[in-house]
């Protein structure tokens, strides 16, 4: 018998129902649409179903439908992979699940919780959430807490999975652009943070309350606000969004930026010691007077366009002459221009943040975060003492 009075819950589930299904539509069919864009949208339509079980709950037609369980358990034990394949695809790597042992194990906690969700489903617990006792107070039976923890369990597995990823990406384009802000997806990253703080949060406000109407409702809610913002993010973030964006030499985002000690990694290179010291005075001679060095979006790649190597071996002479990566070496030598502007900032009638934009920094963060790195002060304290002084 389908329920009269219907709450708020219901039309905000519909609403939030309509709107996954139109992203999906439009991340399926929408122009040059990537990798990332396709698991997005599958990890969307996933996510609608805990939606529309609500909705199917607030009319009354549970009973009616009994193969909806057993595809919600499906469905949610597909959604942490989803989503951590997601993260994968945006960031640039070519192969999201290789042949190798250690890539399937990533799906051993959604196959573990799929079968925990079917026995509980079987033992018929999942609808009875909580039990009265005979004060009248409600609490949860023993294998509704383990589910609750299981759930959270297996979210946080993934999440945590993901932010390794985008750890080993922030490292592996450190080796190949001079501006990592643009493509390390901080944004990403600071959404998935804020996800698992609010699981940790929900789980034993539950607990307390013994409300399943409040965790489940609350958690949909807000998950599908913070991926609405992921939608929104990543179609505004075309530089590691689209398809072409990275060059074919980047690292894969597994590969640590300097896995070995440099004697180790090159000792079977075709590079002799003269080669390497005769490209390292040329990359010098380049990054002092070549203006290039303050393009904020300077790349391996671009620079060894103009120098006529190959990425590798610009890469390798590098790593070799300076002991340094690609980020690392630009920003020394931007660091060092900077040093001599703000020596002369009033000469200059020039502000601290305009040198930095000046040098090839595009933003102050990544500014005054370089600058202390490499000096140990902050700009405004380098202007400081040197006024002083």
């Amino acid at each position: 018998m389908a329920i009269q009075n219907l709450d708020y819950s219901y039309y905000l589930s519909l609403f939030c129902c309509l709107h996954l299904w139109l992203l999906c539509l439009f991340l399926f069919f929408k122009k040059n649409r990537s990798i990332a864009d396709q698991i997005l949208a599958l990890f969307l339509l996933g996510f609608s179903f805990i939606h529309v079980q609500h909705l199917v709950l607030q009319k009354g037609y549970l009973n009616e439908i009994p193969y909806l369980d057993p595809v919600m358990g499906i469905v949610l034990s597909a959604l942490g992979p989803l989503f951590y394949f997601y993260v994968r695809a945006m960031t640039g790597e070519r192969e999201l699940l290789k042949k190798s042992r250690p890539h399937w194990l990533i799906l051993i906690p959604s196959v573990i919780n799929l079968i925990f969700l079917m026995l509980t489903k079987k033992a018929g617990e999942l609808h009875n959430y909580y039990y009265a006792d005979t004060r009248g107070e409600t609490k949860y039976t023993l294998v509704n807490l383990l589910l609750l923890m299981g759930m959270t369990a297996y979210l946080l597995f993934y999440l945590i999975a993901s932010i390794r990823v985008l750890n080993r990406h922030t490292a592996g384009i450190k080796a190949s652009y001079s501006n990592v802000k643009r493509l390390q997806l901080g944004w990403l990253k600071d959404l998935i943070v804020i996800l698992m703080v609010f699981s940790c949060i929900i789980a034993p406000v539950t607990i307390l309350i013994a409300d399943t109407k409040v965790s489940q409702l609350s958690i949909a809610y807000f998950s599908t606000f913070i991926y609405f913002i992921i939608v929104y993010k990543s179609l505004n973030y075309s530089v590691v969004f689209a398809p072409l964006a990275l060059p074919e030499d980047l690292p894969l985002a597994s590969e640590p930026e300097l896995p070995l000690p440099v004697t180790e990694r090159y000792q079977k290179s075709a590079l002799s010691p003269a080669q390497v010291e005769e490209y390292g005075h040329t990359i010098e001679i380049f990054l002092v007077s070549n203006k290039l060095l303050f393009d904020e979006d300077l790349s391996l790649r671009q620079m060894a366009d103009v120098l006529k190597l190959s990425p590798h071996v610009l890469s390798e002479v590098i790593n070799r002459y300076y002991n340094k990566s690609f980020f690392d070496l630009i920003n020394s030598f931007r660091i060092e221009e900077a040093k001599k502007q703000l020596r002369n900032i009033n000469e200059l009638n020039i502000t601290i943040e305009g040198i930095g934009y000046n040098c090839g920094f595009g933003s102050k963060t990544t500014f005054y975060r370089a600058f202390k790195k490499h000096t140990g002060h902050t700009p405004t304290g380098y202007v400081t003492q040197n006024s002083i002084t």
